[in-house]
């Protein structure tokens, strides 16, 4: 049962209100002035606050600044319910973050509707909060989880390093390689720590999204050309020149990801194929190789973070390629699909827009709105 706390000072309306919300299933606190709806805020912690504005010893203005500055209920919703009709009460009500602004006399179906839209607000976005804190959590216990070994070698490392006397003195051949090797784990945990912090910015929304215009046959070029055995890679474009109006670092990251994850599964006498194609209004990606394919059983979890196939042990990989790829495509509103046999190759294809998808606007229609009854509400 959700609760709400009324602070109002008129106590002929601040009881009809609790009664009448008591009535439709919700519990109520009640306060008479600022200072004590700050306190019974304090204590019960509600669900949603309906608060006057002309209040005594503390106004809706100072109950909401306070509110708003202590954890406990920064995020409580709150609407004001006041005789206060100018624009600038308003707006001062709303810059200091009031979900909304009922003004005096209110119909019973108009309270009512608003704070059942604020509930179910504030319901989705703790929801929305809840599911961000466990994608946080699970990506660092699956981040710590892969930091261990690298770790572990750094430390073997190390130890190996001291100086020592005797028969286990390290020659200064075997010190060099220990040093390369640590070296190398280093950069792999460069990499791993880029890329999460790069997944958790995309799947936490904190990434930039800039459009722009610009060749797509051109960045696969580049991609291409970047990647660690470019004569292995053949290119068919058809157009020749494909423009596409789209974030560029992150098509230029989907290319990276699926050219390098086909170039590394693949046998290095095999060729990696990526075929570019578009129509007026989508552009579409294929890059296909023959290698070893992904099994059956890991093609569900493929895109999924940290996860990697049965079949890659020993092939040095972060988890995330995918994932990020197929974060960047969904920005774009495009679609990722893949195909993939046991030891007979894999194809992924991308599918974007080659122009930001627009959404037309709605119609308004004037409908008649029937009327309520006021809940007895008296103007100060």
């Amino acid at each position: 049962m959700p609760k709400i706390l009324i602070i109002e000072d008129e106590e002929n309306l601040l009881q009809s209100l609790a009664e009448r919300l008591r009535l439709h299933g919700y519990e109520t606190v009640t306060a008479a002035d600022g200072e004590e709806g700050v306190m019974q805020a304090l204590k019960h912690c509600p669900d949603l606050i309906l608060c006057d504005i002309l209040l005594p010893k503390l106004d809706g203005y100072g109950v909401l600044s306070v509110l708003r500055q202590m954890q406990r209920t920064a995020q409580i919703p709150v609407i004001f319910l006041t005789a206060k009709t100018d624009p600038r009460d308003v707006r001062m009500g709303m810059n200091l973050g009031a979900d909304d602004y009922l003004c005096k006399p209110v119909s019973r179906t108009d309270l009512l509707q608003a704070i059942e839209a604020r509930l179910k607000r504030h319901q989705a976005q703790e929801e929305l909060m809840s599911k961000r804190f466990m994608m946080v959590q699970q990506l660092m216990n699956s981040f710590a989880h892969d930091l261990r070994a690298p770790l572990h070698a750094i430390l073997t490392g190390a130890d190996l390093l001291k100086p020592r006397r005797g028969k286990n003195r390290v020659s200064t051949r075997e010190q060099a390689e220990i040093i390369k090797d640590i070296e190398s784990v280093v950069l792999r945990l460069n990499k791993l720590t880029e890329r999460f912090l790069l997944y958790s910015k995309v799947r936490l929304g904190k990434h930039p999204f800039q459009l722009k215009t610009f060749d797509l046959v051109a960045i696969c070029k580049e991609s291409i050309l970047e990647c660690a055995q470019p004569k292995r890679v053949q290119l068919n474009a058809n157009p020749a020149s494909i423009s596409i109006e789209a974030d560029e670092y992150q098509v230029r990251e989907i290319m990276d990801n699926l050219i390098s994850n086909a170039l590394k599964y693949s046998p290095k006498d095999k060729p990696v194929h990526v075929n570019v194609n578009a129509d007026a209004q989508f552009a579409v990606i294929e890059v296909r190789d023959e290698g070893r394919g992904i099994p059956a059983e890991d093609q569900e979890m493929i895109f999924e973070p940290f996860h990697r196939g049965s079949n890659t042990r020993g092939i040095p990989g972060s988890g995330f390629g995918l994932a990020i790829t197929k974060s960047f495509v969904e920005n774009h509103n495009g679609q990722i699909i893949f195909s993939s046999n046991p030891n007979n190759g894999t194809v992924f294809i991308v599918r974007l827009p080659r122009s930001p998808v627009k959404i037309p606007e709605a119609t308004s229609q004037e409908s008649e709105t029937p009327k309520n009854t006021d809940i007895g509400i008296k103007e100060q």
